[in-house]
């Protein structure tokens, strides 16, 4: 299980960074959420999106998916996907 080293946090993106929910690639100077963990003595980072934010704690996800062993990158858009039935174009032409 994940140590939070740092409460999330949005920042302004200072290069270009992978979104852990979806893996689509987002430029420099984009709004994220970043989480600073550390497993297994090593320190690392996940970058949000602002669309895959808006699901990262629903129900339903929980309900599909063991929490404990959390999530792999890119998997929330795959039950984004598969059990909202909504794409990540969807939710973006949303605003």
């Amino acid at each position: 299980m994940p140590e939070v080293i740092e409460a999330p946090h949005e920042i302004i993106t200072r290069k270009g960074h992978i979104c852990f929910g979806c893996e689509e690639i987002y430029p420099k100077g984009t709004k994220m959420e970043v989480h600073v963990n550390k497993e297994d003595g090593e320190i690392y980072r996940l970058y949000l999106c602002k669309h895959c934010l808006e699901h990262w704690d629903e129900p339903w996800l929980d309900a599909m998916y063991y929490v404990d062993e959390g999530l792999s990158q890119g998997e929330l858009k795959t039950f984004c996907n598969e059990y909202k039935g909504r794409t990540c174009e969807e939710c973006k032409s949303r605003g």
